[in-house]
């Protein structure tokens, strides 16, 4: 299961030119916290391989966001089978546009 986010390309563009020092790897690193806490209360948060554009969130870490900075978006995917249902999905989406703050979803 995943959900993609569109985000405000005015923030991202805020974080890459503030002071003239581009930030946004913790402006993702932010958003993984702030996903994490949504699910879980508290982060729980593991930058995946060696690139800046992947987060392992949870425990296990099942589920990993992935950045699209091409398209100002970010992935967030569930790796269990078991959660495939659809009001999983779409309470997900509700929840995460919600409190993050983006636009809209797919």
């Amino acid at each position: 299961m995943s959900v993609k986010l569109r985000l405000d390309p005015n923030e991202v563009r805020r974080w890459k030119s503030s002071s003239g020092v581009d930030k946004t790897e913790e402006y993702w690193h932010d958003l993984a916290k702030r996903i994490s806490l949504i699910l879980f209360g508290r982060s729980i948060i593991k930058k995946s391989g060696s690139n800046n554009f992947r987060w392992k969130i949870g425990t296990d870490g099942s589920w990993i966001m992935t950045v699209d900075e091409k398209n100002y978006a970010i992935e967030l995917q569930f790796h269990y089978a078991e959660a495939k249902t659809k009001a999983l999905y779409s309470a997900l989406k509700i929840v995460l546009a919600s409190v993050l703050g983006v636009e809209r979803f797919n």
